[in-house]
């Protein structure tokens, strides 16, 4: 389980590391990819773990279905 915003945290701070451009429309908002807009954060400020802190762990259960077989 994750905040809601951890998704697109995790997506800012690893294309910041990378020097990777990063639009992030809000949902329904339309992009002209030959017009980029610069990016601006519309989402709330709330606690978060970068991947370093908290890794995404698989849950393995490509092991419990195989179990189950």
């Amino acid at each position: 389980m994750h905040a809601w915003t951890e998704p697109i945290e995790r997506v800012s701070v690893a294309a910041g590391l990378a020097a990777m451009p990063l639009t992030t429309p809000k949902a329904g908002q339309s992009v002209e990819p030959a017009a980029l807009a610069e990016n601006q954060r519309w989402w709330p400020a709330v606690p978060w773990q970068t991947a370093a802190q908290h890794p995404i762990v698989s849950t393995k259960m490509e092991t419990v279905s195989t179990k189950m077989e």
